[in-house]
């Protein structure tokens, strides 16, 4: 009977062991689609205008803020937007061109929309699970502003920011804080519009010059580049994709005064 219970016991033993095995190498579920409920930088470059915009007119950089949910009652996917721009526009900044952030701190006049403010969030609908380590968004609706005669230089006008094409990255190394798309900006008043290739990345780290976005601690600050650094005890933040090798840390932009990915890396290959 001893020789029996051994038997028994070493086949349950040897069962649970098994499938602890399995469990160790059985291949992992993909994670969710996700975005990074907090603001993006976005890189614009302009590919196309009509004939109505104003020479120099345009954007190179905007902040985007989003964020995904379910609504009610449901499984979907979701995410929802606000641009800087939209949102700028309605507080009463003016909007730098070449920076994307406003130039005025204390704002102008308010451009208001009888509708209210919902229509700058852009709504769309967002893959449950990547292919390929891309999650896809599309159904977007939003985006449009229809700014009323607020006196002189404030002619009545519909703005519009549409997006499409839009990839989240969505893998270990990039989970969800990179994207790229494309943006048509309009404004019926001039009759102008452009398009844009969007690229866009989390977090929005602020600097002066290159050091300030290397992710490397330096306890005792210092002067670089003729410039000085404040002591910095966990880096700067910026995440490891963003390096191109141990020498090619990110660097700052230093007309929009935001931390970027080093200009060899390709977020879209870390998929």
């Amino acid at each position: 009977m001893k020789t029996v219970r051994i038997g028994v016991i070493g086949v349950v033993a040897a069962g649970f062991l098994g499938l602890g095995l399995q469990g160790c190498f059985a291949k992992q579920p993909p994670p969710e689609c996700s975005v990074q409920m907090a603001t993006y930088w976005v890189q614009l470059k302009e590919t196309s205008r009509s004939a109505g915009c104003a020479a120099g007119f345009g954007y190179e950089a905007m902040q985007l803020g989003m964020q995904r949910f379910h609504p009610p009652y449901t499984t979907d996917f979701r995410a929802g937007m606000r641009s800087s721009i939209l949102v700028d526009m309605v507080n009463g900044y003016d909007v730098d061109p070449v920076s994307g952030l406003p130039a005025s701190p204390f704002g102008t006049t308010p451009r208001t929309d009888p509708a209210g403010e919902a229509g700058d969030v852009v709504l769309a609908t967002l893959d449950a699970f990547p292919t390929d380590g891309i999650c896809k968004m599309s159904g977007f609706t939003g985006g449009v502003q229809n700014f009323q005669d607020e006196g002189p230089g404030f002619p009545a006008t519909t703005v519009k920011t549409e997006w499409s094409e839009m990839n989240v990255y969505s893998t270990a190394p990039v989970p969800g804080t990179a994207f790229n798309g494309k943006l048509k900006y309009s404004e019926s008043a001039s009759n102008c519009s452009i398009d844009y290739t969007a690229n866009g990345f989390w977090p929005v780290i602020g600097c002066a010059i290159d050091e300030d976005c290397d992710p490397s601690e330096n306890p005792d600050g210092g002067l670089y580049d003729g410039g000085a650094r404040d002591p910095s005890f966990s880096g700067s933040g910026t995440p490891p994709t963003w390096n191109g090798g141990p020498y090619n840390k990110p660097h700052c932009n230093t007309t929009q005064f935001v931390c970027e990915p080093y200009p060899g890396v390709d977020l879209s290959t870390l998929k």
